[in-house]
């Protein structure tokens, strides 16, 4: 066995087991604590990419529904869509349906109004990445109508609800 200067052999300048199975097992630790945070940081991303889709789609119907009833000529507010005349464009969560969001509508014109209507739309959202969960989502607007329509208010507080469907008549195009 060769002495170095100090006394000690050279097999006492290694690592014992112990020490190798202490810093194993702090290695363990470090990366499952990063693993975790870093999960953490991808389902918060996934949450408010999904949140964000949701607000986008309500910003882009109450959008649309502005756009068409602005420039409306006839205007009748429904319960279903069964009551609303043939030949007239309708507002209603089917046909603005899109595939991961259930919207739903409520139309209504304030006491004493038929220039201005206003309108909630209210979107659950219920996929997740991770896991099945319900979120609720909520605009509410109100559209200005340019051309003074006839509106027919129907009564759709009644047995069949809250107006949730809207017929409309445009003006003819030149």
């Amino acid at each position: 066995m060769k002495i170095l200067s100090r006394g000690k052999s050279a097999s006492d300048y290694g690592f014992t087991l112990i020490e190798l199975l202490l810093a194993l097992t702090l290695l363990v630790f470090f990366l499952g604590g990063a693993f975790a945070f870093n999960l953490f940081g991808l389902r918060t991303f996934a949450a408010g990419e999904m949140q964000t889709d949701v607000h986008q789609v309500l910003r882009r119907t109450a959008e649309r529904i502005t756009n068409e009833l602005r420039y409306a000529t006839h205007i009748e507010l429904h319960s279903q869509v069964a009551t609303v005349p043939d030949g007239y464009l309708i507002i209603d969560s089917s046909s603005l349906a899109n595939h991961s969001n259930n919207l739903s509508f409520s139309f209504v014109f304030p006491p004493g109004e038929n220039q201005v209507m206003e309108f909630t739309i209210k979107a659950e959202n219920i996929s997740t990445a991770a896991r099945i969960q319900t979120r609720v989502y909520e605009i509410s607007s109100s559209v200005f109508l340019n051309n003074n329509p006839a509106v027919v208010k129907h009564n759709c507080n009644g047995a069949l609800g809250p107006c949730t469907v809207v017929g409309y008549l445009l003006p003819p195009t030149l």
